[in-house]
């Protein structure tokens, strides 16, 4: 059972308290405690916690069961009551309550709660987080894509400004967006995605802002937009250059004032929000168009990464592939799988128009199909094996075609190390030797690029 967590004790009895407090402490947990729910949710608002223990017949715990959920999607709640009142158990389990223990209270019980709990966490945070978004860490071996990086890390993810991210579909946006909240000191607070391309305008507005019951037909109960979910947390906006005239100036009135009104209400919610929004459109030429509000666009691009295509990082294509690899690797009866050299070819000539979701679906493509823990390229989609098909002008063979490759490739680096061999070498991730005796195959001078 992990030895880390953070519990909160709600409850006004001392009996209670003092009863969890030597079972918890026993096995290093740090129990904070609270008498009201008033005084528990000034606690929430400063900072997070993994567990939350609330007495189930408190006057205020439904309130205080909304704002524990709004403080952390992944937070659990186990609710306290006697034996002869199991009903409060059940309100509260509706209420939200992820669990319950009855008093008299047991060491044994307690300690089994707590762990089911911290449980369940871990599997709701890797469920939202971890498989979705598989990368740990960012490198590159694009100068432009590690500068990006760099400046992600250094200085970007510490900060709450607004981010906007460009470039073309499928270059990794939402990637992006999940590795500078990764990186900030919002980290354990909640990320929250919304497609804005994909709802219309009424159900875009409603899932941002949130509704009150009867607002508008199908309306049968409250609910909280996006923006109140990601409060203290960050919310990832794709394609926000699709959404609406209407729906800019409420988006607007939030990244200005950090304030919007629920549809079918006028009552002023406060959020303190990180915005990251992304879009494959030229945001700058909606504006001259009219599309898109002038004020909002220059309040979204304060900072502004612009993620370069596939085919202009094609450095990258051996590691992204290989980490889609192991991705997928799980879904198959290989312990381990490799690509052949004419496949890492194919996939190093192909221009790749999806850019790296592209590559993704392919490597997959390629996972599933495969016969052997090599994979050959017809185990490719059949788009890139017609790369195969289409005999070049000069009818070089592959193995020309490879060392033609090659030769433009290490020229390519030299230019942009201006002859250092030395960083050409490790840029390319050859032993300097290496790289000298394709500098002679191919009779390369060094010399020729140096300024």
């Amino acid at each position: 059972m992990p030895q880390s967590a953070d519990i909160l004790l709600v409850s006004p009895s001392k009996e209670v308290r003092q009863a969890l407090k030597d079972s918890l402490s026993v096995n290093g947990f740090r129990l904070y405690q609270s008498n009201t729910g008033i005084e528990a949710a000034g606690l929430l608002s400063s900072r997070s916690f993994d567990v939350i223990m609330v007495e189930a017949d408190m006057e205020d715990i439904q309130q205080l069961l909304r704002e524990a959920k709004t403080a952390g999607p992944n937070v659990k709640i186990v609710a306290l009551a006697p034996e002869d009142n199991l009903t409060k158990i059940m309100e509260a389990l509706k209420m939200g309550a992820d669990g319950y223990l009855v008093k008299p209270l047991r060491q044994a019980d307690i300690r089994v709660e707590v762990e089911k709990a911290l449980t369940s966490k871990a599997e709701s945070r890797r469920d939202s987080g971890d498989e979705k978004y598989p990368f740990t860490h960012r490198e590159s071996r694009n100068r432009k894509m590690a500068e990006i990086y760099q400046s992600v890390v250094n200085k970007i993810a510490r900060s709450n400004t607004t981010v906007l991210l460009t470039g073309e579909s499928g270059t990794g946006k939402e990637l992006m967006a999940y590795w500078i909240y990764s990186n900030s000191f919002r980290k354990d607070k909640p990320f929250i995605k919304v497609s804005c391309a994909v709802l219309p305008e009424g159900v875009l507005e409603s899932e941002l802002f949130g509704h009150e019951k009867g607002a508008f037909t199908g309306a049968y109960s409250k609910r909280k937009g996006r923006f109140e979910l990601a409060d203290d947390g960050t919310i990832f906006l794709d394609e926000i250059g699709e959404i609406s005239p209407a729906i800019q100036s409420k988006f607007l009135r939030v990244l200005q004032e950090k304030e919007f009104q629920r549809v079918g209400s006028n009552q002023t919610i406060k959020v303190n929000v990180r915005v990251i929004a992304a879009t494959s459109r030229d945001l700058r030429s909606e504006v001259e168009k009219g599309c898109f509000r002038e004020d909002l666009f220059y309040r979204l691009n304060v900072i502004s990464l612009h993620i370069p295509p596939l085919r202009e990082r094609k450095e990258d294509i051996p590691d992204l592939a290989r980490l889609f690899l192991r991705k997928y690797l799980k879904h198959t009866s290989f312990n381990r799988m490799s690509f052949s050299d004419d496949v890492m070819d194919l996939l190093m000539a192909y221009e790749w128009p999806g850019n790296v979701r592209e590559l993704e679906n392919a490597v997959e493509r390629a996972v599933v199909m495969a016969s052997s823990a090599v994979i050959q390229p017809d185990d490719l989609p059949e788009n890139i094996v017609k790369l195969l098909a289409s005999e070049p002008p000069d009818e070089l063979t592959l193995k020309e075609a490879r060392e033609r490759f090659e030769m433009e490739y290490i020229e390519k680096t030299l230019a942009r190390f201006e002859g250092n061999v030395s960083k050409a070498s490790r840029y390319l991730g050859l032993a300097r030797k290496n790289l000298q005796e394709k500098l002679k195959k191919y009779s390369i001078e060094a010399d020729r690029y140096r300024k």
